[in-house]
């Protein structure tokens, strides 16, 4: 059950695929209910001495399950911080890339105002923007570098593009690169935590349906212990 998307952020770039929200809650609510269960299952049956002795799961066997489901816990635990840090490196992501492409746009129509057709294409204006994030990130970086150059700094310039403005220009494209570094390299974290996750709780889950069909014969006829582990 890894998360699986491939939404379209800002710009055209691409995030990876992720399952639709709702049905990413609900099943992460269903396996934070069964590690509760689990625990209290498990609990319950150490803790009381009538149930540990009518069963024929031993102590230790009963201690390898709550193993099984601190190992879910964990992994659960691990997954959610994951996705958090995923997604927190995807909003500062794509609210940088929105304010990248509204400056870019702004240039290019500067540029298209400016110079004829022949020089817009140096200057990052003569074409379709590319979709690709990665591509966008070449183009600008190299546009606002050939936009200081000595053809063309002085007519910037005087449209409010200055050296200084530019180089700014240039320092946020850097910053939006490592940001999308960043995300996917937290992303991919993310992926690898749900697929460890959901291992951890597939394991435990099979551990206690066994336990549950166990206790269950080896307490018929004593509905008293059957109650005390909720069966």
């Amino acid at each position: 059950m890894a998360d699986t998307t491939t939404p379209a952020a800002p710009g055209g770039s691409v995030i990876t695929p992720k399952a639709p929200k709702g049905r990413r809650s609900d099943y992460d609510q269903t396996l934070a209910n069964d590690i509760t269960a689990t625990a209290e299952l498990i609990q319950a049956a150490l803790s009381d001495a009538a149930v540990l002795a009518a069963l024929s799961y031993s102590e230790e066997e009963l201690r390898e399950g709550l193993a099984l489901q601190e190992a879910a816990q964990k992994a659960f635990d691990a997954r959610q911080n994951a996705q958090g840090a995923a997604s927190a490196k995807r909003l500062a992501r794509d609210t940088l890339l929105k304010k990248v492409m509204d400056e870019f746009t702004a240039f290019r129509t500067t540029v298209q105002n400016s110079f004829p057709p022949a020089a817009r294409t140096p200057l990052g204006a003569g074409g379709v923007v590319p979709t690709d994030l990665q591509k966008r990130i070449t183009l600008m970086r190299g546009a606002y570098t050939t936009a200081q150059t000595a053809d063309f700094a002085p007519t910037l310039a005087k449209r409010k593009l200055s050296a200084a403005v530019l180089t700014a220009r240039l320092a946020e494209v850097d910053e939006l690169e490592k940001l999308s570094r960043e995300f996917r390299a937290a992303d991919k974290s993310a992926t690898a935590a749900t697929q460890a996750r959901d291992e951890a709780g597939e394991a435990m889950r099979k551990w206690t349906g066994k336990l549950r069909k166990q206790a269950k014969s080896d307490l018929r006829g004593q509905p008293e212990l059957r109650a005390k582990l909720g069966l």
